[in-house]
């Protein structure tokens, strides 16, 4: 029954750590209200699967309220449009809208990734590393 919707793979510098950022093409059909498991892993060595780091979760496509989509137009403050998003429980673009703000709001950041436990990462740098091919 699972069906894969996208597959990429990435190459990343020699890093020793950070955020990666990551977008699904608007290319990708994901149907409205369906959810998707999604996987990340980082592969450490090729040779050795065994030593691989990976996260998974879910993911859905919402259709934005009238009401909300009205809201966010008439919003101009960034970090209200992602307090409209956290109200409405859409976290992908509350995270990609508070992130838009780190340079120039830093705590707004770290607020938001500390309230949802992830205290570890907070300060971690954006690592812009990444190509990806399909």
């Amino acid at each position: 029954q699972d069906q894969e919707v996208y597959l990429t793979t990435l190459t990343l510098d020699n890093r020793k750590d950070g955020i990666v950022q990551l977008s699904i093409p608007k290319t990708v059909p994901l149907t409205m209200g369906k959810e998707y498991k999604w996987f990340f892993v980082l592969v450490c060595d090729p040779q050795e699967r065994s030593r691989d780091h990976w996260v998974q979760g879910i993911l859905q496509r919402t259709e934005l309220s009238p009401q909300l989509a009205l809201n966010l137009d008439q919003e101009q403050n960034t970090l209200e449009q992602a307090k409209l998003y956290a109200d409405a429980l859409i976290w992908q673009e509350t995270v990609t809208t508070v992130a838009q703000l780190r340079d120039s709001q830093p705590q707004a950041w770290v607020d938001l990734i500390k309230s949802v436990g992830l205290e570890a990462i907070a300060n971690k740098p954006f690592v812009n590393c990444c190509t990806a091919s399909n």
